[in-house]
């Protein structure tokens, strides 16, 4: 059986039951407090009278909490808010709780006596014995489609009339008793909605708990202090009957039931539309009175609530329809002593105000962070948004050179080389990509740098020439041992040695750089001839040893 009850009172009172004395029968259960504790009691025709045990929290504080005793054939067991709170295990393995006796709510009807001084809801009386994750499930939620093991399920919900309705799977409607006036029905404060979710346990701070309306609304419970073992989040999926005063609500709202008066959490509503120029209105419970919550942070998508205490109804309000949103252009990336400029633009916007305290549209950034911009519109009306600027992972490309003009001998090659940095790319004249180029020949090499903060380019002519020695020293070092033209092709000249009388000592179509080895010592002259070109070069060598 589960009720939701509130009550002041410490008296024996029967929240519910199905039950006889045992002078009658020797079965049935009730849900009854006294002295402030909650207990579920009954027989199974065993001659033993069984109970839970009173319950660890007190339920007489006037605050809603909710019962659920369960009999599971030979444990009786009593929950609070969702804990089990006490259990009793006794000797026998049946549990049949028949009676002729009726069901009756408030009051035990045998005896017409232990009313109950307070208020009532969600009576539902199942035929299996529910786990606790079951009743965690259930006690914050309507219960639709109904379950053939519901078996009675009055949840109170009409606003006239003295018959009590029963939409169990097996419904037998109830009586109202001394119920003579419609004004008598009231809206109850139980934390129920049409969908939950829960978290349990003795350290919530870093559990998340999220819920969608049928609209898209959604809300957010997190950073719940420790004070508290257990938390609902419910979902209403229509407006509340009773709506805040002169203002424009949201079809849908939202509440939070937190065990214990000390516990806090934060409350986060994101509407599917936006939050635009509106609020968030706060009561209670379902009874209770809406009042504008001021203490909030606000984005244009969601509005947080931070630290509230137990438990609250909370609604989006003051719905401005069309809400311009406010945008930013500009690059959100700068590089090392470099700034953006970001420019906030809503339509219909009157004013503008930057984090950092600037009142005009644009803004010139120069550091890293996040700025935050604020459009005010007519009557006040704000609405918020914010960009993130980061400092790029690569640094400016600086200027440079490859070096001066020159000229260099043919075939002997020259590495050209590019300033290296973080991220950089290169692209050179020839179409090669590295930071580096051999230059093998004449002719103005360029190359193009760039980083993700700027770009630069250099360039260099280089002028080939025939460079011919004059002198060999043929020691066998290894070094200018040989008669050696630096040429880009070996072999492209004819050569022709003369000694200093004029006679021919060596000739070559095919000159491959081999000559002077076993040369004696003295001057000579060569005749170098390049068909290709048609050009000849003549000059002197000495050989020395």
């Amino acid at each position: 059986m589960e009720a939701w009850v509130r009550t002041t009172s410490s008296s024996y009172q029967w929240v519910a039951g199905k039950y006889s004395n045992s002078l009658v029968e020797e079965k049935g259960f009730h849900l009854y407090t006294n002295n402030g504790a909650a207990y579920f009691n009954g027989r199974t025709s065993v001659g033993l009278y069984m109970s839970s045990g009173a319950s660890r929290t007190r339920v007489d504080d006037g605050r809603w909490h909710h019962l659920a005793g369960v009999c599971n054939i030979n444990s009786w067991q009593i929950y609070v808010d969702g804990v089990l709170e006490n259990s009793a295990t006794y000797p026998f393995s049946r549990a049949d709780l028949t009676t002729s006796s009726a069901l009756a709510i408030g009051e035990y009807i045998v005896q017409a006596e232990n009313l109950f001084l307070g208020d009532i809801d969600e009576i539902r009386v199942w035929r299996t014995a529910l786990t606790e994750d079951q009743i965690r499930t259930n006690m914050c939620r309507k219960i639709s489609p109904v379950p053939a093991e519901l078996v009675a399920y009055y949840n109170f919900d009409q606003t006239s009339g003295t018959i009590a309705v029963d939409k169990g799977s097996v419904p037998v409607n109830g009586t109202l008793s001394n119920f003579a006036s419609a004004a008598l029905w009231q809206p109850s404060g139980a934390a129920i909605g049409d969908a939950s979710t829960f978290a349990y346990g003795t350290d919530l701070r870093t559990t998340r708990l999220r819920i969608k309306a049928t609209n898209g609304d959604s809300a957010i419970v997190n950073n719940i202090r420790t004070q508290t073992d257990g938390v609902q989040l419910y979902v209403v999926n229509q407006e509340p009957s009773i709506k805040p005063a002169a203002v424009t609500s949201a079809a849908v709202y939202f509440g939070v039931f937190s065990r214990g008066l000390t516990g806090a959490y934060d409350f986060r509503l994101r509407p599917v539309g936006g939050l635009g120029c509106s609020g968030l209105s706060v009561r209670p419970a379902n009874d209770g009175i809406w009042s504008t919550l001021t203490t909030t942070t606000s984005t244009p998508t969601s509005v947080l609530a931070t630290q509230q205490t137990y438990r609250a109804e909370y609604m989006q309000t003051g719905i401005v329809l069309n809400v311009p949103v406010v945008a930013i252009s500009g690059d959100s990336v700068i590089c090392l002593n470099s700034n953006t400029q970001l420019t906030a633009a809503a339509a219909g916007a009157q004013s503008y105000r930057w984090s950092n305290g600037a009142t005009t549209p644009t803004i010139s950034v120069s550091q890293p962070g996040t700025y935050t911009v604020t459009a005010t519109f007519t009557a006040g009306c704000t609405t918020t948004r914010s960009r993130q600027v980061v400092l790029r992972a690569s640094s400016p490309v600086p200027a440079f050179a490859l070096g001066p003009d020159t000229t260099v001998c043919e075939g002997t090659p020259l590495l050209l080389r590019a300033p290296v940095g973080n991220a950089y790319s290169y692209l050179w004249s020839d179409g090669s990509t590295g930071s580096t180029l051999l230059a093998r020949q004449g002719g103005t090499y360029s190359v193009t740098v760039r980083s993700g903060c700027n770009t630069q380019t250099a360039s260099r002519t280089l002028t080939a020439q025939l460079c011919v020695p004059n002198i060999i020293t043929p020691n066998k070092d290894g070094r200018n041992d040989a008669f050696v033209v630096a040429s880009y092709s070996v072999g492209e000249w004819s050569l022709a040695i003369y000694n200093r009388w004029g006679k021919e000592v060596y000739q070559t179509e095919r000159y491959l750089n081999d000559w002077g080895t076993s040369a004696a010592p003295g001057v000579y002259y060569y005749m170098l001839r390049r068909s290709s070109t048609n050009s000849a070069i003549k000059g002197w060598l000495e050989v020395v040893r």
